[in-house]
């Protein structure tokens, strides 16, 4: 039984009491997600800081470890999205013969090694964004998702995803100066 005063307050002594009695149900969800031993821990740990962020939520209604598994749920899942996400864009931005990149309309047609080069200094670029500017652009503009979409899978209004994305283009191309590249000729379509 929590004793949900205690565990509320963020007590430190009954935190990890806590974490000692229910880190099982935890742990079985971590393991069944992550890809070894160490990436398990790393959700372990992940979900034990989102419990303690979110503990005053917990009313004490309702089975506790319950409560624990959606939690670990819910991180597990968005780590895997994550993963998947990154995977895929940088699968999309290694492809030779990618239609555009960024919206880049060159006004010569480049070569396939000038792509490729072009494509790297553009994942360096990319790896600088926040993590909302890399997602909301790899879905916009990468993946080729509606800002209707974009505002879908994000969590966030329309106006929000247009934002975003137009600020992250802004620095991404701030840091492809900084890296002495351009972004040339990016056309935004409304």
């Amino acid at each position: 039984m929590i004793d949900v005063r205690r565990f509320r307050r963020g007590d430190p002594e009954y935190f990890e009491e806590v974490l000692r009695s229910h880190g099982h149900t935890v742990l079985a969800v971590a393991e069944a997600f992550g890809k070894d031993s160490d990436h398990a821990e790393d959700l372990f740990q992940e979900t034990w800081s989102h419990v303690f962020e979110k503990r005053r939520s917990y009313r004490g209604t309702g089975s506790f470890d319950g409560w624990l598994h959606r939690i670990a749920t819910r991180v597990c899942i968005g780590d895997y999205r994550d993963r998947k996400d990154r995977l895929e864009a940088i699968g999309r931005m290694r492809v030779e013969n990618h239609r555009e990149v960024l919206g880049v309309v060159p006004m010569d047609p480049l070569s396939a090694a000038e792509r490729r080069d072009l494509h790297g200094r553009l994942h360096r670029a990319m790896a600088r964004l926040s993590r909302r500017e890399h997602e909301a652009i790899t879905l916009r503009i990468f993946e080729g998702m509606s800002t209707d979409e974009v505002a879908d899978r994000m969590r966030i209004s329309q106006a929000t995803v247009r934002s975003i994305v137009r600020h992250g283009i802004a620095r991404l191309r701030n840091v492809m100066e900084d890296m002495g590249d351009e972004l040339p000729g990016y056309r935004p379509s409304h």
